[in-house]
C-alpha cells in the first residue's frame, strides 16, 4: 500500500512503520509527503508535493492512504484535516497519534464517523492525596465515587457509534485505586482495539501493583504519565526501576508548583483570554454519558455543593449527552468558551505544592 503522510510529525510517522509496523513488511510504503495547510515539510528520501497533487495522485490510483499525524496539542487542527480529507472524499484515511511522547497508536477511519482525536475519563473522583488547587476538584470527593463499569461500557459504545477515537487517558482523582482497572481496559480493548491508552497517576501506588498486573500492562500497551510531587522523590527510582522491568513506557511530569484556577476577585473573566492561558483546555471529559469542555467544568459542581456560603457560586456545568442522535454536531462547540471560563483566572498565579486534607472554599484560588 502506499501512503502519503501529512502533519508536523512527518519524520516520527515514518520511524513508527519502520520501527512498530515493519515497514514494508505490513504494506506500507510512505510514496510521498504533503500539508493540508502551510507549505510540505521536507524529510529526506520523501516527495513532497502540495494537497491538490496529492489529490491528483490519490485519484488516479497511484497513492492508496493518507495518515495524518496528531497529538493532544493539535487535535483542533488535525481534525480539520481530516475534514477536509472527507470533503474532498479521501476515504481512506488514518491518524498516527503521539500521546504526551510517551505512547502512540495508528488508527484507520470510519468515513461515516467524526474524528474525534482524544478524551480522558475520570475512573474515580476520589484520590489518595489532597492536592490544594486540583483541577479534578479530587479533595472533594470520596475514594468511593467510581464511574460505574457498566455505564462505562455503555457510555463508551455509544460514543464508538457516532465516533472515531486515537487516544484515551484514564485520570482522576487517582485512577490506581481501582482494583478492577484491568476490567475497564478490557472494555476499551473491546470498543477501541488500538487506540493509545494512558494513566495519569501520583505514582504513589505503583510500588503496590501486582506482576500479574503489570505483566497485564505491558501486554496491552498502557502507559503512565506519572505526576512527580514533592512526596515522589523517595521512590521514583523505585517505580522507574518497576516499569522498566515489565517494559511499561512512562514519563514523569515535574509539578513541584500548582496553577490558580478560579477567579478570586469580583466580576467576571473574559472568556477567550482564559481559555488561551488554560492548563485543561485539551481535555475533553466523557462522564456519565455526557462529554464536557474540560475537568474543571465536570467536576466543579461538588463545589458548590461542599461550600454553599463560598463568596460566590460557579455555573451550571456545560455539556453535551452522548446519547443524543445528533450530539457530534455540536461536538465543535466544545473548542469554544463555555460559561465556566468566566470563572477562571485570566493570569493564573502559582503556588507550592500542598497536600491540603481539610479544603475550604479559597483553596482554589489562593
Amino acid at each position: 500500500m502506499k501512503i502519503t503522510v501529512c502533519g508536523s510529525k512527518i519524520g516520527t510517522v515514518s520511524k513508527f512503520i519502520d520501527k512498530k509496523l515493519g515497514g514494508g513488511g505490513n504494506n506500507l510504503q510512505i510514496d510521498c509527503s504533503t500539508q493540508i495547510f502551510g507549505n510540505p515539510l521536507k524529510i529526506d528520501g520523501i516527495d513532497n508535493v502540495d494537497f491538490f497533487e496529492f489529490l491528483r495522485r490519490y485519484r488516479a490510483g497511484s497513492i492508496d492512504a493518507i495518515i495524518v499525524s496528531s497529538s493532544v496539542g493539535e487535535m483542533k487542527i488535525s481534525k480539520e484535516i481530516v475534514r477536509k480529507l472527507k470533503l474532498n472524499r479521501v476515504d481512506k484515511i488514518a491518524v498516527y497519534f503521539d500521546l504526551f511522547f510517551v505512547n502512540n497508536s495508528l488508527t484507520w477511519l470510519d468515513f461515516e464517523k467524526y474524528f474525534f482525536p482524544y478524551i480522558e475519563i475520570n475512573l474515580i473522583d476520589g484520590c489518595n492525596l489532597s492536592c490544594k488547587g486540583c483541577s479534578h476538584f479530587a479533595p472533594l470527593y470520596s475514594k468511593e465515587e467510581f464511574y460505574n463499569l457498566e455505564t462505562f461500557e455503555r457510555d463508551l459504545k455509544q460514543f464508538s457509534r457516532k465516533c472515531d477515537l486515537s487516544a484515551i487517558r484514564f485520570v482522576g482523582g487517582e485512577p490506581l485505586l481501582v482494583k478492577n482497572i484491568d476490567e475497564y481496559i478490557n472494555i476499551v480493548r473491546k470498543i477501541f482495539p488500538v487506540i493509545a491508552i494512558d494513566i495519569l497517576t501520583n505514582g504513589t501506588l505503583i510500588p503496590n501493583l501486582t506482576p500479574d498486573l503489570l505483566k497485564y500492562l505491558s501486554r496491552e500497551n498502557v502507559s503512565f504519565c506519572i505526576s512527580d510531587y514533592p512526596p515522589m522523590e523517595k521512590s521514583k527510582d523505585q517505580i522507574d526501576k518497576i516499569l522498566n522491568e515489565y517494559s511499561i513506557s512512562h514519563q514523569f511530569i515535574p509539578k513541584g508548583t500548582f496553577r490558580t484556577i478560579l477567579r478570586k476577585e469580583s466580576g467576571l473573566s473574559d472568556p477567550l483570554t482564559a481559555l488561551k492561558i488554560c492548563g485543561c483546555k485539551g481535555s475533553k471529559i466523557l462522564r456519565n454519558g455526557k462529554l464536557y469542555r474540560c475537568p474543571i467544568d465536570a467536576l466543579q459542581p461538588r463545589y458548590n455543593e461542599k461550600f454553599p456560603d463560598a463568596p460566590r457560586k460557579l455555573p451550571n456545568s456545560t455539556w453535551i449527552d452522548v446519547y443524543n442522535p445528533n450530539f457530534t454536531e455540536m461536538i465543535d462547540l466544545l473548542d469554544e468558551p463555555v460559561e465556566m471560563c468566566q470563572y477562571c483566572v485570566e493570569t493564573p498565579g502559582q503556588f507550592e505544592w500542598r497536600n491540603l486534607p481539610n479544603p475550604n472554599s479559597e483553596s482554589w484560588s489562593v
